[in-house]
């Protein structure tokens, strides 16, 4: 984790002192190399160590002597998941005129939008969450992002799922977040490969009982696999409930939208739930 941060921050940079980003003032500022290096860090405080591994690459990175001899500064903000409050950012982090950088909004739905703000300022934008294939069509040449889209991730998790010989499947998505996109995606994917559909359920964060609706799945349904499209903390209390409702013997995908990390939970061959990284 501490490793990726510092990888993101380096090719981040790089990325800055290497282009000429408009308007005119800001790349002039940039193409002087002087200073520190000033960048904006917007986090969603929702599950999530980022800052934390955020600052500990920036000790890191100044430790080693900084970027070309100059030290990375960095201004930390929240969005709170709110796009209102992301735009005031956006807008706020663009006044600086030395400012080169901005990582964070990881939500696509707010990340889109601020994007044209950043490309318009001249401002490198980085999302770690944003994983709407819409994301980097707006931002020009100066959006990124370091996940692959909801539409590599759900095509190669059909591929997955055919070659595990996966007939029928059901999906459950949240809401609130890009798991509806998602779920979309693989519903598309795995039906062009010969992989049953039998019903398709959505939940939202706030939920934590959800007994009932897998004990009518379980009985009106005959099913191989469950792909589970959500946040990590919702969708722990989902997969904590299925086992103690005896369902250990089928198949839970875990998929963490919003994060730069992907599950997979299977039944290994002595009957035990292993999870590993998807990608």
């Amino acid at each position: 984790m501490m490793t990726d941060m510092k990888n993101i921050l380096l090719l981040l940079l790089f990325l800055v002192l290497s282009c000429t980003p408009s308007p005119k003032e800001r790349a002039e500022l940039a193409a002087k190399n002087e200073g520190d290096i000033l960048i904006g860090i917007v986090d969603t405080k929702k599950d999530s160590f980022f800052v934390e591994g955020v600052k500990l690459a920036i000790k890191e990175v100044n430790w080693e002597g900084g970027i070309m001899g100059r030290r990375i500064k960095a201004l930390f903000r929240d969005d709170n998941l709110s796009l209102g409050t992301a735009r005031k950012i956006a807008k706020e982090l663009s006044g600086h005129e030395n400012l080169v950088a901005v990582i964070g909004h990881r939500y696509s739905e707010i990340a889109i939008p601020v994007s044209i703000t950043y490309g318009k300022n001249g401002i490198l934008f980085m999302s770690p969450g944003a994983s709407n294939p819409d994301f980097i069509q707006y931002g020009g040449d100066l959006t990124f992002r370091n996940i692959p889209s909801d539409e590599e991730t759900g095509l190669h998790m059909a591929k997955l799922a055919k070659r595990r010989e996966f007939k029928n499947m059901v999906i459950f998505y949240q809401r609130d977040t890009s798991g509806r996109h998602l779920a979309e995606i693989f519903h598309e994917k795995a039906s062009v490969m010969g992989i049953n559909i039998l019903s398709t359920k959505s939940f939202f964060e706030w939920q934590d009982d959800f007994r009932l609706i897998l004990s009518e799945l379980t009985k009106e349904y005959e099913f191989d696999a469950i792909l589970l499209a959500g946040l990590v903390g919702t969708s722990a209390k989902f997969i904590r409930q299925a086992r103690a409702m005896g369902n250990d013997s089928s198949h839970y995908w875990r998929i963490c939208s919003g994060f730069s990390q992907t599950f997979h939970s299977g039944r290994s061959e002595h009957g035990r739930c292993d999870c590993s990284h998807y990608f």
